[in-house]
């Protein structure tokens, strides 16, 4: 943040006072909508960080539920890769052996 520095020059009118007082209320708005835009900005970004909070908790509820289906399929997969290596194996043999 930068500081707001205000000079005064007081004439004997007052017309000095007046016109570094309309200044500093015009830096004073500045700083106002500054702090808005700021906020806004702030708003935004934690929305978007709520947003990507749920959107890892539904990748992770999905990952826990998918995790067991593909371990049963691995599993699966290599009982029945077993069960055809025997079959083949049991298929093949009575014919290398019936010399």
């Amino acid at each position: 943040m930068s500081d707001i520095v205000v000079g005064i020059k007081l004439k004997a009118d007052g017309s000095g006072l007046v016109g570094q007082l309309t200044n500093a209320k015009g830096k004073v708005v500045e700083f106002g909508n500054a702090t808005t835009v700021a906020g806004n900005k702030a708003k935004k970004s934690s929305s978007n960080i709520t947003a990507m909070e749920v959107a890892g908790g539904k990748l992770l509820s999905k990952l826990s539920v998918l995790g067991p289906a593909l371990i049963t399929t691995f599993i699966s997969t290599t009982l029945i890769k077993g069960l055809v290596a025997v079959s083949y194996t049991h298929l093949t043999l009575p014919t290398i052996y019936s010399v």
